[in-house]
This record gives structure tokens, C-alpha cells and sequence, in this order.
């Protein structure tokens, strides 16, 4: 996947949660004047997500490599984008009404936001292991075989062997 298309659909992601935040707060019904705010905060909104994204560092990590240890980066980004938007809310005079957005919109926004762009990186990796497992399945039976140690290593062990399928094992269980 090029780093064109990974932007794109980043973008696409957090406009996309923004729009769905408003709709959520508003039933589905946005009143015009804050159709006409969220017209105006969208570009405002995503720009800062997205540069949020890239100081905490998420747009450096290979997307088909993507875990449980990534997750905390994208959390810190969706608290780190929510203060601009929450101070912008709570320190702005009623006369730029149309930068403030909703606290729950902001909420709903970050959960959707954040949640989404981990998402499709979770996604490509489920679709490029699922790949590589088809491409490099063996043509013969696979071998039973227990590991010795059922720690840690032994866990990752078990996950490597299963998840590659070049390899013609078959982990049944674990000695310890």
C-alpha cells in the first residue's frame, strides 16, 4: 500500500468520523446553522487529527505489522487532539459560536476518529497474514509438534509458527 493511499484513507477516516459525530449528536436531523459549523470545522478538525497522527508518531509504523502495542499511540492521539478542541470550546466568546464544536461531538468524533484509522490499519494486517498464509500453504500434511515451554516465548513461538504458512507444523500443545 503506498503512503499516498495510507493518507487518503486516514483522511477519509477522520472526515468521515466527524461528519458521523455530528449526525449521531443531532439524530440525523443537523440543524442548518450547525450544518453550516461543521462545514466550517471539518477542514479544521481533521488537519489537526491528522497532524496529531503524525507527531505521536502513528504514521510510521507498518501498517501489516500493526498491534496491541501501537494502540496506546493512537489513544494518546485522540486525548491530545481533544484539548484544542475542548479549550476552543470552553474559551471562546458565544460570537464564534461557529468554532465550537459540541463537547459531544468531540467525543464521539475522537472515539470514531482514532478507533477507525487503528481499525484499517488492523484490517490490512488481518488481510496480509490471511494472504501470506494462503500463499505459502504447504502441500503436504502438516506435522504434530508440542513446544517445550509454555511462557511467553513459547505463546509467540506458537503464534509465529501458525500464522506463517510456509511452515508444515501443527502445534498441538506445550511441555513445561
Amino acid at each position: 500500500m503506498t503512503r499516498r493511499t495510507q493518507v487518503t484513507l486516514d483522511l477519509a477516516v477522520l472526515a468521515g468520523a466527524f461528519v458521523l459525530a455530528y449526525l449521531l449528536r443531532f439524530d440525523f436531523e443537523v440543524p442548518r446553522e450547525y450544518f453550516l459549523h461543521a462545514v466550517v470545522q471539518l477542514p479544521f478538525v481533521v488537519l489537526l487529527q491528522f497532524v496529531v497522527l503524525a507527531l505521536v508518531g502513528t504514521h510510521s509504523f507498518v501498517w501489516r505489522y500493526v498491534g496491541l502495542a501501537e494502540v496506546r499511540f493512537f489513544a494518546m492521539a485522540a486525548i491530545i487532539s481533544c484539548l484544542p478542541l475542548v479549550a476552543t470550546r470552553l474559551l471562546l466568546p458565544s460570537r464564534a459560536q461557529h468554532w465550537r464544536i459540541p463537547f459531544s461531538v468531540t467525543l464521539i468524533d475522537a472515539t470514531f476518529a482514532f478507533g477507525g484509522v487503528l481499525a484499517i490499519r488492523v484490517l490490512r494486517r488481518a488481510l496480509f497474514e490471511r494472504y501470506e498464509r494462503v500463499r505459502n500453504a504447504p502441500s503436504r500434511q502438516r506435522k504434530p509438534a508440542l513446544l517445550i515451554g509454555a511462557g511467553r516465548a513459547g505463546v509467540m513461538a506458537a503464534k509465529e509458527i501458525k500464522g506463517r504458512g510456509d511452515m508444515d507444523f501443527d502445534v498441538v500443545g506445550f511441555v513445561d
